[in-house]
């Protein structure tokens, strides 16, 4: 906990890319400070609120270098927060349909299809002529 009207601590880390992307996109190094007092609801409007005056703070920095040198240069204490490593995944384009040939295989083996599973249609007749669903 930060001493009253002193600047808390920095953390520095990057981000990932969104999950909505299949593109490695632009990974920035984001600047935050820690929260110093906790978020309340206000109750009226039920807003969330905080005395902590430095919680909206956020800055975007190109790489940690300058991040770091920003810290630094302002005198703020400051902790990075290194991303794990990623192990680039490289599958071929035979790997989308492997799985479901080798499941479809094995339900022949079985004597099931597919359809047999997700549906379950008996042949009673209705008025109409056409198979009841149940």
């Amino acid at each position: 906990m930060a001493v009253p009207g002193s600047v808390p601590p920095v953390l520095i880390y990057r981000t990932e890319r969104s999950v909505t992307q299949s593109a490695p996109g632009r990974r920035r190094w984001i600047l935050e400070f820690e929260r110093s007092a906790a978020p309340f609801i206000e109750p009226l409007m039920g807003w969330t609120g905080s005395s902590d005056p430095f919680a909206s703070i956020r800055l975007e920095f190109p790489d940690c270098e300058s991040a770091v040198g920003f810290a630094e240069k302002n005198g703020w204490d400051y902790r990075v927060i290194d991303p794990p490593a990623r192990k680039p995944l490289i599958k071929g384009y035979a790997d989308r349909f492997k799985y479901e040939l080798a499941d479809a295989m094995a339900r022949a083996a079985h004597g099931r299809s597919k359809c047999s599973e997700q549906s379950s249609i008996t042949r009673t007749e209705s008025p109409s002529g056409w198979p009841n669903r149940k």
